[in-house]
């Protein structure tokens, strides 16, 4: 929704069954990566002072907080450091390069158009 405005013609869309593809991700699924999209919200501090970056909603409850400050907006390929909050009201993870899911763990991870 973040990322691509509602066509009348699929507004119905989200009735249909889920894709089963592994960069399909459902919420209660965890996985290494995830692709999610910057929000605008202020730059956050990461724990022990390592520098700020910016928070991106990758289908979860929470969001996640990487490690560079980006534009909101953006689509990332966001690598999740644990599912664990200790506390913390955002999950850590870091942007990393798209291809990663599948130079890492040899993942399909969808498609690339020119």
């Amino acid at each position: 929704r973040a990322l691509f405005p509602q066509h009348s013609d699929l507004k119905f869309a989200g009735l249909l069954n889920p894709l089963d593809a592994p960069h399909h991700m459902r919420a209660q699924e965890r996985g290494a990566f995830r692709e999610g999209v910057v929000v605008d919200k202020p730059p956050g501090t990461r724990p022990g002072g390592a520098g700020t970056g910016s928070f991106v909603d990758v289908g979860l409850k929470h969001n996640v907080l990487i490690d560079r400050v980006l534009k909101p907006g953006l689509r990332v390929t966001t690598k999740l450091e644990s599912y664990d909050r200790n506390q913390r009201p955002y999950l850590l993870g870091a942007a990393c390069a798209p291809s990663a899911p599948r130079e890492e763990l040899g993942q399909y991870w969808g498609y690339t158009t020119r």
